[in-house]
């Protein structure tokens, strides 16, 4: 009896812990291409940390996996902030910034990708200081990159 009391206090408690959530978590709400200016195209990722703790940005890139099989990441970026295009290198809870991705290296990172899977639909994912990686999809043909 007294083990079976036990038991449910156990249980009782591990849910209360897990319903609590004291995490990061970001959200990829905005993938674009957008014309900088003349021919120049970037890609903007925009991102907000909808988790109750502050979190760093470790790597961004792209995968053909919605997992921790393969990640891709970006060499470089052209510029990450937030609102304030401030660069931190930590976010806190609430704060919106962006990823600015030059169009060359974009699609460097896209054909590297596509050549080894070909597959049809590939992911944006940022990865935090917790090793939590986070996944938007993108849907590219080869055709849109050797234009």
């Amino acid at each position: 009896m007294l083990t079976a009391i036990g038991t449910f206090g156990a249980v009782v408690v591990s849910l209360w812990l897990a319903k609590y959530d004291r995490k990061p978590n970001l959200y990829i709400y905005t993938v674009i291409t957008d014309e900088k200016s003349g021919q120049d195209w970037h890609h903007i990722i925009e991102i907000k940390n909808l988790g109750t703790i502050s979190t760093r940005i470790v790597s961004e890139g792209i995968t053909p996996f919605k997992n921790r099989k393969w990640h891709e990441p970006f060499m470089s970026i052209e510029s990450i902030g937030g609102e304030d295009d401030s660069y931190s290198d930590t976010f806190d809870s609430g704060q919106e910034f962006t990823i600015i991705i030059e169009e060359e290296e974009f699609n460097r990172t896209w054909k590297k990708c596509y050549l080894k899977f070909k597959k049809k639909k590939y992911y944006i994912y940022v990865e935090n200081h917790t090793g939590r990686a986070h996944y938007e999809p993108i849907y590219f043909s080869i055709n849109d990159i050797d234009k």
